[in-house]
């Protein structure tokens, strides 16, 4: 659910689903899992729709981490799309190796080979430190057009994640100075921040940007980067939390929502 959190919103036409302009231009964004222990795993989504048939239904690239690193897994994404293409064998055996790799120290890299590198090379299985979910929804196979990018690919980590993220700037762009500050006040008085929007992509890059604000510090209480309507009741919860709240795209409104993307107010009680 948390992979197609709009999937509930596709309008079916008969032979396939209708795309809202939205499902086809928000091609990234991100997700939080939460354990029954507190311990977070961070989810980094990249979402394909093929031009080339009609009313088909979004393929989605998902890579589940313990790490929050945006940047890097950013550049990792924009590889593994790349490749995107190659039969489902050759592909499966590709995000098998990416599985496989260490996460990179600050500043060092790591080297991902090309497709046929990697099947002349296959090497036996070992326990993954990277989770990669490659998963249609309810759509028949997809196949692309475009070719594969049969070279090696080298992806660094910065020093400093912080210079490759940019969910602060989203954050800046989308709400004035003033408002931004009074939602960080509420945020260090560890108050229920609900943001809400139709666009699945602004909204992921708000959550996630008052989240990094917090810095050194992080929010120890809920977390929820995109939550889908039909999961609203989540926010009737008594304890703090940050929760970014999709609305469909026909969404009319209401006295207790603004969409954070078309007109950004600020509501507040207590």
């Amino acid at each position: 659910m948390f992979c197609f959190p709009d999937a509930c919103n596709w309008r079916r036409k008969t032979g396939g689903a209708e795309l809202s302009r939205d499902i086809s231009t928000c091609n990234s964004y991100s997700i939080v899992l939460t354990s029954d222990k507190g311990e977070r795993t961070f989810g980094y989504c990249r979402r394909i729709v093929p031009d080339s048939q009609e009313n088909s239904t979004p393929l989605a690239y998902c890579l589940l981490s313990k790490i929050r690193a945006h940047g890097f897994y950013d550049k990792l994404m924009t590889v593994l799309t790349s490749r995107h293409g190659t039969t489902d064998g050759q592909m499966q055996t590709f995000l098998t190796l990416v599985a496989r790799k260490q996460m990179p120290s600050p500043g060092q890299s790591i080297s991902l080979p090309s497709i046929g590198a990697v099947l002349r090379n296959a090497s036996p299985d070992v326990s993954p430190t990277l989770q990669v979910i490659n998963g249609h929804h309810a759509s028949p196979s997809i196949n692309s057009s475009s070719s594969p990018n049969n070279g090696n690919a080298m992806i660094t980590r910065a020093l400093d994640e912080r210079l490759e993220e940019s969910d602060i700037a989203a954050l800046v762009e989308t709400l004035d100075h003033g408002l931004l500050m009074k939602i960080y006040g509420a945020v260090l008085l560890e108050r229920k921040i609900l943001l809400v929007s139709t666009s699945m992509k602004r909204l992921s890059s708000c959550v996630q940007g008052l989240s990094g604000l917090l810095y050194p510090f992080s929010w120890e209480h809920v977390l929820v980067p995109i939550l889908p309507l039909s999961l609203k009741d989540v926010v009737t919860a008594p304890s703090p939390f940050l929760i970014g709240l999709l609305l469909p795209s026909n969404h009319a409104g209401g006295d207790f929502v603004r969409d954070l993307f078309a007109s950004p107010e600020l509501n507040s009680e207590g």
